[in-house]
């Protein structure tokens, strides 16, 4: 437990720091969610990385996979870099969120391209997030 104590102490004095420096994003974001199996019931860790600088730009963790809480990921993906697009995998509830939130430059004049992965009709997948969870 002591480590894991240290470990936390630690990163919230990292993440005051960081959040001092500011943030130089890039233009491109990749975002998707994994599920989780807590015992029966699978709930969602969402994740979203800008490319460039290999940062976590927003993490979200819900019950289940809907609009709002596609919505609520990507608000929080956009609160340190304004992307030119971001990326996701092919789930239905992304399309939803993306109208929703950036409709008629709703949040000061952004605008933010929706770029789509299925691998289902593509036979590619969103790589470059997908990798970030083997790690």
């Amino acid at each position: 437990m002591s480590i894991l104590d240290w470990v936390r102490r630690y990163t919230l004095k990292v993440s005051k720091f960081v959040d001092k420096l500011g943030y130089n994003m890039g233009n491109s974001f990749y975002a998707d969610e994994t599920l989780i199996d807590c015992g029966g019931r699978d709930d969602r860790f969402w994740c979203c990385i800008d490319w460039d600088t290999r940062l976590i730009t927003g993490v979200h963790y819900s019950l289940s996979g809907n609009p709002i809480e596609a919505q609520k990921f990507l608000f929080k993906s956009i609160q340190k870099g304004k992307p030119k697009f971001i990326q996701t995998d092919g789930g239905v509830f992304y399309p939803k969120a993306f109208r929703k939130l950036f409709y008629s430059n709703k949040i000061g004049g952004l605008t933010v391209e929706h770029k789509i992965q299925n691998a289902s009709v593509t036979k590619i997948h969103n790589y470059r997030i997908e990798r970030f969870y083997e790690d």
